[in-house]
C-alpha cells in the first residue's frame, strides 16, 4: 500500500516505515506524542482494513483523532476480500467513504466511494 500510494504521488506516513525507531511493543508517552504530531502534519487518514486491523489497539484511536482533527477527511481502504463486504465488529467503519480502484481510463488514480457519489482521490484530497 505504501509503495502504491507513493508511486501515485501521495506523501504517505506509515509509523513502522518512517519512524522505525518507535518501539511498538513498548508504547510510551513519547510514542503517543510522535504519532499525534505526525497525524497533525497529515491532511487525511487512510484506514487500511485487514485481518489484523480488527485487533489493533491503535487504529481506532488514530481514526478518531484524525476524524476530529481533519474535518472527517478519513477513508477506508479494504485490503482483504472479507473486509470489502462488511466490517463485522467494527460497524462504525461503514460511516466513512471507501477507497477503490479508479474507473477513468485516462488515469490510474484511486476513487473515493462516498455517500454522495464517487470522486477521484486527488480531488477528494484537495477539498
Amino acid at each position: 500500500m505504501y509503495t502504491e500510494l507513493s508511486s501515485k504521488g501521495y506523501s504517505v506516513y506509515v509509523d513502522w516505515i518512517i519512524d522505525a525507531d518507535l518501539q511498538r511493543t513498548n508504547v510510551s508517552k513519547t510514542t503517543v506524542n510522535r504519532i499525534r504530531m505526525r497525524m497533525k502534519q497529515s491532511k487525511s487518514l487512510i484506514y487500511a482494513t485487514s485481518e489484523n486491523a480488527s485487533t489493533s489497539k491503535w487504529m481506532p484511536w488514530e481514526l478518531g483523532f484524525m476524524d476530529g482533527d481533519t474535518n472527517g477527511k478519513c477513508a477506508i481502504l479494504p485490503i482483504t476480500d472479507y473486509e470489502k463486504s462488511s466490517f463485522n465488529g467494527q460497524e462504525f467503519l461503514s460511516v466513512y467513504p471507501k477507497i477503490g480502484q479508479g474507473t477513468r481510463f485516462y488515469d490510474n488514480d484511486l476513487d473515493i466511494q462516498g455517500l454522495s457519489g464517487d470522486q477521484s482521490m486527488k480531488s477528494w484530497m484537495s477539498i
